[in-house]
């Protein structure tokens, strides 16, 4: 009765040690869990800002504003039109590799 007594106290203990155990990774699995889906959350966000900025960046009346003021184009003239014969060719330098 004794011998079974202690088998049955050592089972006992063996499984609460279990459910202890096992507590501790559910509870740090959960802390993970938590993390990793407050990161998605600001991921989410943060491209939702850069998308928006995307937007307002890329606005037309904005981009011929700036193609205007830096990149100083003109209209073709003319005396720029050549027929496809007169446009000089490349020349294509083949071996070597330096």
């Amino acid at each position: 009765m004794r011998r079974s007594f202690a088998i049955g106290i050592l089972c006992v203990a063996g499984m609460a040690w279990g459910v202890f155990y096992m507590k501790n990774a559910v509870r740090t699995l959960d802390s993970e869990l938590a993390l990793t889906r407050e990161t998605y959350d600001a991921t989410v966000k943060r491209i939702h800002v850069l998308k928006a900025e995307w937007s307002y960046l890329n606005r037309p009346e904005r981009l011929a504003r700036l193609a205007r003021r830096h990149l100083e184009l003109q209209p073709v003239s003319t005396a720029q039109i050549v027929a496809f014969n007169q446009v000089p060719l490349r020349t294509v330098v083949r071996g070597g590799g330096q």
